[in-house]
């Protein structure tokens, strides 16, 4: 796991970031939050990072997971203290599953055929259509297929050797009606019993905007 400071003026406040699969600092461009410090951690190869060093000079800390980061954050906030708030934004704990997840069989489909057309089709489907990918084209990750490939084969090793996750206590969970990456309704299954908001938007939603309506 990458973590890349987008903002750090030795604040008391931080707000982390949990990025989507295959991702990097680009998603983030032009982001701010008055008085906080705003740290975004990227690539889910390998979940070697301290944390807990990363985020201890900070007295409050507010969390955006996003997409399959939803599902590592919901792994370290378990012993992250000082949490104040907690949104989840189109992902769930169990990434890869029929009913509260991507369908297993999409997701090997994905995994299976990933290459540069695929790459494009994909980024497509995150952000909603042609125009809106063509309009965020600045934030797509400068990262290497084969990269991001990798990245999914070690992820969806990851997931599925899990047991028995435990729910984080989310404040506040986002769902966008028009995703095409997670099925909406397999979102909301996994959601149910937490306060969530089904919003107009694709998987990809601009994180000034969460941080706008949300923190």
């Amino acid at each position: 796991m990458k973590p890349y400071w987008t903002k750090k003026e030795n604040n008391g406040s931080l707000l982390l970031i949990f990025n989507g699969w295959g991702c990097d600092e680009n998603i983030i461009q032009g982001i701010d939050i008055l008085e906080y410090d705003i740290l975004i951690l990227s690539d889910y190869t390998e979940l070697d990072i301290d944390l807990k060093s990363l985020t201890a000079p900070y007295s409050v800390i507010k969390v955006i997971a996003w997409s399959f980061g939803v599902y590592v954050a919901n792994l370290y906030l378990q012993e992250l203290p000082r949490v104040l708030y907690a949104l989840a934004v189109n992902g769930t704990i169990h990434p890869i599953d029929d009913n509260v997840g991507i369908p297993s069989s999409l997701f090997q489909a994905t995994l299976d055929h990933y290459d540069e057309r695929f790459r494009v089709k994909f980024f497509r489907r995150m952000m909603g259509g042609n125009k809106r990918l063509e309009e965020l084209a600045q934030l797509l990750p400068q990262r290497s297929t084969e990269e991001q490939r990798i990245e999914l084969f070690e992820y969806q090793q990851r997931v599925e050797k899990a047991q028995n996750t435990i729910c984080y206590k989310w404040d506040k969970i986002v769902i966008g009606n028009n995703d095409l990456i997670f099925p909406p309704s397999n979102l909301i299954n996994a959601w149910k019993r937490f306060d969530y908001d089904c919003v107009e938007a694709a998987h990809f939603i601009p994180f000034q905007k969460l941080i706008n309506q949300y923190l």
